[in-house]
């Protein structure tokens, strides 16, 4: 970046190819010490990239999206020009070096270079040494992206030579708006009060708000009544339920306990939770042992949507039938001892999840 707060942008020329083809073009570049992804989206349309973006926020899909912008916007030979670093590992003078390495190196044939690092969130101490200069020398050649998704703020935000993205939930009504747009290009439609309702449904939650909206779209509906919102769209604890699901067919452990915890919060106590662990296998083992179609099984299983057990399909074989009877009865044995006054539901849970995750490792 010139001192006198101009950058240089590169632009293809039509119809040319190749590293060499590049004309250099002077724009003014603001800072926004804020911007969505849609400011974001504007932002490189008309004036290009930034030096160092800072990408943060919890929301999946405004992070995934910005971070396809700014690819989009630089890199022709990903596979060449394009570097991802664990924050995570960036600790002293080498990995720093070697992080400064990979923002100086020249593109080999793409617009720009683009170094990415995940889940940074440097010490003080730290970002004095190297980021600070970092920042303030990223050549033109180049793009840094730091993308931090969890729930840990970063003080890079207020930093000097960072353009911050924020990627947290919006929760206006650019979401209902975004339902209905992109399901009148699906050819469907949509008022605002369903649009809405979808929205607080997924809790304004993009990732699953996209999934959702997404799910409309399959159902061979051409309008979207509230009647069908009720219909096909997750509540938040139902989704999570799912999530539940996942987590155990995925034998990921701290997604379970980050749901159960998060279902305990919103009420469920632990007696209902090993009942819905219960149901889970138990529609499992109806979808593994039946070659009747989605809808037949959801009509089966009391369920209104046949999308959902396409889902839960995809669970039972990763869990596998074997699997799913075994853990069927071990949790009816476990939910009749908790009414029986033999063990506590508390403990019944906890053995619950120790059966899932660490009693049998060729379990699912």
């Amino acid at each position: 970046m010139a001192e006198n707060g101009e950058k240089k942008n590169e632009v293809r020329l039509p119809g040319a190819s190749g590293p060499g083809y590049f004309v250099e073009m002077t724009a003014k570049i603001s800072y926004n010490r804020c911007m969505n992804y849609q400011e974001l989206r504007q932002k490189i349309s008309k004036n290009g990239v930034f030096g160092v973006y800072l990408l943060e926020g919890e929301d999946g899909y405004f992070l995934r999206h910005s971070e396809e912008a700014i690819k989009a916007a630089c890199l022709d030979m990903p596979d060449l020009d394009y570097t991802l670093f664990d924050g995570t590992d960036l600790k002293g003078s080498d990995a720093f070096s070697a992080l400064s390495a990979a923002v100086n190196n020249f593109p080999f044939g793409s617009r720009k270079r683009v170094v990415q690092v995940d889940e940074l969130y440097p010490t003080d101490d730290a970002y004095e040494k190297y980021l600070k200069p970092l920042f303030a020398s990223v050549p033109d050649t180049a793009v840094l992206i730091i993308k931090n998704s969890g729930v840990k703020k970063s003080k890079l935000a207020a930093k000097k030579n960072v353009q911050f993205v924020d990627c947290g939930r919006d929760r206006t009504d650019n979401v209902p708006k975004w339902i209905s747009v992109t399901l009148k290009r699906a050819g469907v439609s949509c008022d605002y009060v369903a649009a809405k309702t979808i929205a607080e449904y997924c809790v304004y939650d993009m990732s699953r708000v996209e999934i959702e909206t997404e799910k409309l779209t399959l159902t061979g509906l051409k309008e979207i009544a509230l009647s069908d919102v009720e219909t096909y769209v997750y509540k938040d604890a139902e989704y999570r339920v799912y999530e539940l699901g996942n987590a155990v067919a995925g034998r990921d452990y701290a997604k379970y306990c980050e749901v159960l915890k998060d279902l305990q919060l919103k009420g469920s106590d632990p007696g209902s939770l090993l009942s819905t662990l219960l149901t889970f296998f138990n529609e499992l083992c109806t979808i593994l042992s039946s070659d009747r179609s989605d809808e037949e099984i959801a009509s089966i299983l009391g369920k209104r949507n046949p999308y959902a057990v396409g889902m839960e399909r995809r669970q039972a074989l990763k869990v596998g039938r074997e699997n799913a009877e075994y853990f069927s009865k071990r949790f009816y044995a476990l939910l009749a001892d908790t009414r029986n006054g033999f063990i506590t539901p508390e403990s019944a849970l906890s053995c619950a999840t120790a059966e899932i995750f660490f009693k049998n490792a060729s379990r699912p």
